[in-house]
């Protein structure tokens, strides 16, 4: 398939999530298509092709994809980070920190925090079991479209990480 329509992925296509702390501009959404589109046209585990998949969420994230016919292997998802790790550097962006909270504020507005900002927030009650976070440890597309990706933090790791259980 090698498109950039997520919406042709099975529903137990694995994904990938990254970005999220800061929005992506046009220039910088257009680059990143320009590359992944490149990437998933060739991308192969042990010499067969994957059928791959890339988008975009919430002005943040980038979602990446693969069907489970040919299932990733380790050295293809190292050349999946390889290609974010590269995208990251020419971009100057954020895609691959996992220490950032990306969440939404009281106003509603998505906006990140590293864990020890989050944290902060949390024990001076800015953020709550109810806030909005985005748990880019989900595994499927079948989970984002499920709504798994934007939930509340007590039903997310978010909730036990920072003590937001209800």
């Amino acid at each position: 398939m090698n498109s950039s329509t997520l919406d042709q992925l099975r529903h137990d296509a694995r994904v990938w999530i990254f970005g999220g702390a800061t929005t992506l501009d046009e220039r910088q959404r257009r680059t990143v298509s320009e590359g992944l589109e490149s990437f998933v046209a060739q991308w192969t585990a042990h010499g067969s092709p994957l059928s791959a998949a890339f988008g975009f969420t919430a002005d943040r994230f980038v979602i990446v994809g693969v069907n489970p016919g040919v299932p990733a292997s380790g050295c293809s998802i190292d050349r999946l980070f390889r290609t974010a790790q590269q995208l990251q550097d020419r971009l100057g962006i954020p895609l691959l920190n996992s220490s950032q909270v990306v969440f939404k504020d009281a106003s509603g507005e998505v906006t990140a925090a590293s864990r020890e900002d989050f944290a902060a927030m949390a024990r001076a009650g800015v953020v709550s079991e109810n806030t909005i976070v985005f748990d880019q440890t989900i595994e499927t597309i079948g989970m984002l479209r499920e709504g798994h990706f934007e939930k509340r933090a007590a039903d997310s790791w978010h909730g036990s990480a920072f003590q937001l259980l209800a």
